[in-house]
């Protein structure tokens, strides 16, 4: 189950639900879409945030959400029309995270590509068989450690702003090389391995 995110949406009930209710109908589902595997974690407070419930959303049709209830522990409770129903990070979507891989406990991912790609994670390791002309995919603001060993091979980089010089890479030797998205605009710095 991988949880989605929509920053800013806020939205209402437009009718009450029971506490056994496995649907809501919301004001406005802009936005929002899933595909397979995908949830959205959302909110379901009263007006003054004194009363809340956390609900998973496993499908969408128009404005009606398919819910499973009482997520991280909450009770699944009724609701009354015009109750708010909002997109937050909550403690346990932090805590997947990190235990994961998206924080402190990611784990190295060999890539086997000349196309590194931020989806396999932000720590990443490539020994080259040959020749090889790099790649990144990331999204802006997303940074990506490479460790690469290049044997006695040629690599060729994208374009690349470098701090300081681009990599002088040595032969069997370990390079790490961290590449960072700035807009349309890659930064980079390395540092060879002793």
């Amino acid at each position: 189950m991988a949880y989605k995110f929509i920053n800013n949406f806020e939205t209402t009930l437009t009718s009450a639900i029971t506490a056994s209710a496995t649907s809501m109908t919301v004001a406005s589902a802009a936005g929002l879409s899933l595909t397979s595997g995908e949830v959205y974690r959302l909110t379901i407070q009263n007006a003054d945030a004194t009363l809340y419930e956390l609900v998973d959303v496993i499908a969408i049709s128009g404005n009606t959400l398919t819910i499973e209830r009482g997520e991280e522990a909450t009770t699944a409770q009724v609701w009354a029309a015009g109750s708010v129903v909002l997109c937050g990070v909550t403690a346990e979507q932090l805590d997947k995270l990190n235990s994961s891989g998206g924080g402190l406990n990611e784990t190295w991912y060999t890539a086997t590509s000349n196309t590194l790609n931020i989806a396999n994670g932000s720590k990443q390791k490539r020994t080259l068989a040959a020749n090889a002309t790099l790649a990144f995919t990331l999204s802006d603001g997303g940074d990506l450690t490479l460790i690469l060993n290049p044997s006695t091979f040629v690599v060729t980089w994208p374009s690349i702003t470098w701090f300081g010089s681009a990599p002088s890479l040595t032969a069997s030797k370990e390079h790490t090389i961290v590449i960072s998205k700035d807009g349309n605009l890659l930064r980079g710095w390395w540092q060879g391995a002793a």
